[in-house]
Order: C-alpha cells, then sequence, then structure tokens
C-alpha cells in the first residue's frame, strides 16, 4: 500500500495569502509586493491559528499540538523532510514543546550511519531542534564529525555554528581536537569556531604562526582580528609592506589591524592582479 504524502503546510497557506490579497488589497497597487511581505509573518501567525476545514475544523497549530505521540511527531518529521516538503513551523514548535521525549529520538538521528543525502538534511534538523530544545548538548559528536571531514558540507557546517555558540566549557576539547586535526579543512573549521573564545594565547599563537608559515593569509588574518589580541600587529603591518602580498590577503590583513584599532598608512597599487582587477570590473 503506498504511503500517503505528509500534508503541504506550505502550499495551504500560500493558497490563504492569495485569498486574503485578493480580498483585503488593490492588485494595481505599485507597492503591493512590499505590503505583502511585511504583513506575511503576522498573516501567518493567524493562519496557524485559524481553523481550517482540509484539517477537520482544527487549525495547524491545533493538529500537531493534539499529537502526544514523541515518536510519532519524529517520524512525521522524517516523512517532511524525505518527501521534500516544507517542514510546517507547527511541526516543529510542538517538538520543541515535547523535548524531554522528543530529544533522545533527535540525538538517535544525529548517530544513524545511513549514507545519504536527505538523511543529512534531516541531522541538520535535528540540530536546530535540539539547540532550540536547551540543555546537553551532543557536542562530541559534532567535533568528530569536523576531525573527519576533509571538506565542508552543510552538516559540519552546521555543528560549526553550535559549537561557536557554546560556552566557555568546550574550550579545551576544542583547542585539543585543532592540535589533532588531520585534514587542513578540520584544522581551520576549528579555530574558527576558537575565535569566539577570545583572550587565550594558545589560540593566538597558532592562528599567529600559521598566518606567518602559510602562503595564503587571508584567513589567518581573519581569526587574528576577532582574537582581538593586538600584540600581532607588528605582524600584520610588516604583511602589509610584503611585495608578494596579493589583494585578497592584503585587504584581509587591512580589515584584521582596522578591528585590532590599528591605523593602516600603506597604499598600495594592486593593478593586474587578477581579484583587484575581478572586484573592479565588478563596480563598472
Amino acid at each position: 500500500m503506498k504511503k500517503t504524502a505528509p500534508i503541504d503546510f506550505e502550499k495551504q497557506f500560500e493558497k490563504y495569502l492569495v485569498r486574503w490579497i485578493k480580498k483585503n488589497l488593490d492588485e494595481n497597487d505599485s507597492d503591493i509586493a512590499e505590503k505583502v511581505e511585511r504583513l506575511t509573518p503576522e498573516l501567518y501567525l493567524k493562519w496557524a491559528d485559524k481553523p481550517a476545514a482540509w484539517l477537520n475544523g482544527k487549525s495547524p497549530n491545533a493538529y500537531f499540538r493534539d499529537i502526544k505521540d514523541a515518536e510519532r511527531l519524529i517520524g512525521m518529521l522524517k516523512d517532511y523532510v524525505f518527501e521534500g516538503i516544507p517542514v510546517p513551523n507547527a511541526l516543529l514548535n510542538r517538538i520543541v514543546d515535547m523535548k524531554e521525549k522528543t530529544r533522545p529520538l533527535l540525538k538517535r538521528i544525529l548517530t544513524d550511519g545511513t549514507d545519504k543525502k536527505k538523511m543529512d538534511v534531516l541531522k541538520i534538523e535535528a540540530i536546530a531542534l535540539l539547540t532550540e530544545a536547551g540543555g546537553d548538548q551532543p557536542y562530541e559528536l559534532y567535533i568528530r564529525w569536523i576531525a573527519d571531514a576533509a571538506q565542508p558540507s552543510d552538516l559540519t557546517e552546521a555543528a560549526a555554528e553550535v559549537l561557536a555558540n557554546a560556552d566557555q566549557s568546550i574550550k579545551d576539547r576544542l583547542m585539543k581536537a585543532l592540535e589533532n586535526a588531520k585534514t587542513a579543512y578540520a584544522a581551520d573549521c576549528f579555530l574558527d569556531i576558537l575565535t569566539n573564545f577570545p583572550d587565550d594565547p594558545k589560540i593566538v599563537e597558532y592562528a599567529l604562526d600559521k598566518f606567518l608559515s602559510t602562503a595564503g593569509r587571508a584567513f589567518y588574518a581573519s581569526c587574528l582580528g576577532k582574537l582581538g589580541d593586538n600584540s600581532v600587529l607588528p605582524y600584520l603591518n610588516a604583511a602589509l609592506k610584503d611585495p608578494d602580498i596579493g589583494y585578497y590577503d592584503y585587504t584581509a590583513v587591512k580589515y584584521a589591524v582596522e578591528e585590532l584599532g590599528g591605523e593602516v598608512d600603506v597604499e598600495r597599487d594592486f593593478t593586474g592582479d587578477p581579484d583587484y582587477e575581478a572586484m573592479k570590473k565588478m563596480e563598472e
């Protein structure tokens, strides 16, 4: 027996919105697009609490609020993701509301080893829901994902964002992960996360060493700027005068100097530099 597709709540809202516009706005109004954009969030909230015939008289919010089974809610989340249908806000809110029962199920999703793209989409949804629900977060799992990655993905970037917003208690684990990183991507990702934990000489020392020893200096310059330690200014200023520096790296170093309270008095001519010429072309 073929499984019934989940209800497309977004499509139902679009139908409601079209009807509302026809009833309440002048379609010849030159500002109609701006008005609709401004009013849509408020209209969505009202619609979510409005009883609907297509839900047997329940509102979207009530439809999901009446579901008490956490397993069913997570099953519905999976169905929406795997069918490629937008996940209703009301379902996401209900999962968070039932966090004591849904949190273990969301963590189970994160440890699922199924290798398919839609599983990553589901995991990203689970990350967002766990973050909103609060409580203990699976930081070690997020760190392991990044440590095992050779290149960025939507999943590792979602994990990195959560780690970047964690409290100081995770800093030592991130520093250890940085020191043991086996790929350039993992090392740079951990360093980028650690720039959210300034005032640590070890992080500054690592970023400065990479800045001084790596050909492409833009990323490490931006890290030094975020870390806020102006003792690195002499090294950044020296880089600005390097005859071999390219426009892209120069710009990043310049921003870092200014971010640290320094002044840039070095004017360089980058005529002929590919990045500079491309930037000029975009501005024309």
